[in-house]
């Protein structure tokens, strides 16, 4: 199932311009903010008649550029496809992480959110994955007091999230 990502508003000189902000980092500071292009915007109506503004994730024909002065903005492009990863959970006072296995040629944006103001109760990582893939699978490993754990995932552009099993043969393939 895609996610839902609503967005916030900024508007300067008559225009108006959306974004995201990902993460909560250090001090609840975001990782990064997302640009996003209008024809990438849906709409809908909230309770109180008023316009809501959202992308859903994963995209396909969609990809993330960095700018001149490294402002990242989401942009239609048709040979890529932009995944979406939400932070994965970590054990406490440990850090939870992930890779991209099957494709090398992808760009990854990670964010992360704080369980703390400076992430000593634990730091839980997710991201935004462009890939000319309709598919990608991901590692994800994590630790904290509980101790050690990694599974593996199919990501696919209808949202599906799907864990697999791999064996040794198998990993060795993908890598």
């Amino acid at each position: 199932m895609k996610d839902k990502i609503f967005l916030k508003k900024k508007s300067f000189e008559g225009k108006d311009f959306y974004y995201i902000d990902f993460g909560s980092a250090k001090h609840w500071q975001p990782s990064f903010r997302l640009w996003v292009n209008k024809s990438l915007i849906s709409i809908e109506k909230n309770e109180n008649g008023e316009d809501v503004y959202f992308i859903e994730l994963p995209i396909r024909g969609a990809k993330v550029e960095k700018t001149e002065k490294e402002t990242l903005v989401l942009r239609k492009d048709e040979e890529y496809n932009t995944f979406y990863l939400p932070t994965q959970s970590c054990g406490y006072r440990g850090e939870s992480w992930f890779s991209i296995v099957n494709d090398p040629e992808r760009d990854v944006y990670v964010f992360e959110n704080y369980e703390s103001p400076r992430g000593n109760l634990g730091i839980k990582r997710g991201g935004l994955i462009v890939s000319k893939k309709d598919e990608i699978m991901v590692m994800v490993e994590s630790n904290g007091r509980e101790g050690y754990s990694n599974h593996h995932m199919k990501i696919n552009l209808n949202g599906d999230a799907e864990g697999i099993e791999l064996n040794k043969d198998e990993m060795e393939l993908l890598l």
